[in-house]
């Protein structure tokens, strides 16, 4: 699979109001600056949902004045401990209940983090392509065919990009909430209790 590049994606979203392809020295055009804000805010969409690439669990360290500051790449932090009630505020954790930022401890976290065009994986790529193609046309009142053919397109990079996501989260039935009622509702045990009330 080839690798598909920022200036690729943002050439097929100018493609669509069949422009001509523009290169990294074009960065200044009219069009080629709405472009890259409409990928740059589906992606960020995309990406804070948290996704097998992007997201992990990590310990934040405290600093020398007892407070906990995070990268400005991270999208969202939240302690692995319910009970610590921290948001993210100023590129740190905020203690709600004690109103303050010092929290004097190191914390476990989960983290979801923005990664750069280049690092995302190659379906994260296409999926971000061909919806952010959909989202740019639609705003230049594009019309139909095309606007039906890119929402297909879009579609379809979708499924690909969640059966991707799967895979890699080893998501089935039987791992989760679905498939631990389904052993509880259907273990023998309980199929022989069904049977002698009846």
């Amino acid at each position: 699979m080839a690798v598909l590049t920022q200036l690729e994606a943002i050439n097929a979203m100018l493609a669509s109001l069949g422009m001509t392809a523009l290169t990294a020295n074009d960065s200044a055009h009219p069009r080629y600056v709405q472009a890259l804000a409409k990928l740059t805010e589906v992606d960020r969409e995309l990406q804070s949902q948290g996704w097998w690439f992007n997201k992990t669990v990590v310990t934040l360290l405290q600093d020398v004045g007892g407070e906990v500051p995070f990268s400005s790449d991270v999208i969202h932090c939240d302690p692995t401990d319910v009970n610590k009630l921290y948001v993210m505020r100023e590129l740190k954790l905020y203690d709600l209940v004690n109103a303050t930022f010092t929290i004097d401890a190191d914390v476990e976290v989960n983290i979801v983090y923005q990664l750069p065009f280049v690092e995302l994986p190659p379906l994260a790529k296409i999926h971000l392509k061909d919806r952010a193609r959909h989202d740019f046309y639609v705003d230049q009142d594009g019309s139909e065919p095309k606007l039906s053919n890119y929402a297909k397109l879009a579609a379809m990079s979708w499924v690909k990009f969640k059966q991707e996501h799967n895979k890699n989260q080893d998501t089935n039935f039987f791992v989760g909430g679905h498939g631990m009622w389904f052993r509880q509702s259907y273990h023998p045990n309980n199929i022989n209790r069904v049977v002698a009330r009846q």
